[in-house]
């Protein structure tokens, strides 16, 4: 008997308490459209395609470089030496994505810079240190714009 009024009393609590969380969630006010959170666009991603083509005894080596952004495939060119993508930490000031050519201590650079609401792809150079120079990127000149 005493084990029947135990389970009872543990069951009439847990049941005040789940209708108590029930009243609280109905009692609450749906947020109004101007509290609801913004529904945001996710960032445009960008990737890059390299295609490296040796002939023999040809040198430097020759890359076709694809930029692969919102569903498209854009070519971009084919460059001098080997290409790779420049990371995160490396990119300048406006750049939001881009490849590094290179070739006998110099080379080219793509990239996709954000300006304003459109993203540019610019082509620029660049050349390593040397004992006498710092390194350079830069001279970039506006290739095509991609909205």
């Amino acid at each position: 008997m005493e084990r029947a009024l135990g389970f009872f009393v543990v069951f009439g609590v847990i049941l005040i308490g789940a209708l108590a969380l029930v009243d609280r969630k109905a009692a609450a006010p749906e947020p109004s459209e101007a509290n609801k959170p913004a529904v945001t666009e996710p960032s445009r991603t960008f990737a890059w395609r390299f295609e490296t083509k040796e002939a023999e005894g040809e040198l430097p080596p020759r890359s076709r470089v694809a930029l692969i952004t919102g569903g498209e495939v854009y070519d971009v060119g084919e460059y001098a030496g080997s290409c790779a993508e420049v990371p995160v930490d490396r990119l300048l000031p406006g750049e939001v994505a881009a490849v590094l050519c290179w070739w006998a201590g110099k080379g080219d650079e793509i990239a996709v810079f954000k300006e304003g609401e459109r993203h540019v792809v610019k082509l620029g150079l660049q050349e390593e240190s040397t004992a006498e120079s710092d390194g350079f990127r830069g001279d970039f000149r506006e290739y095509f714009t991609l909205d």
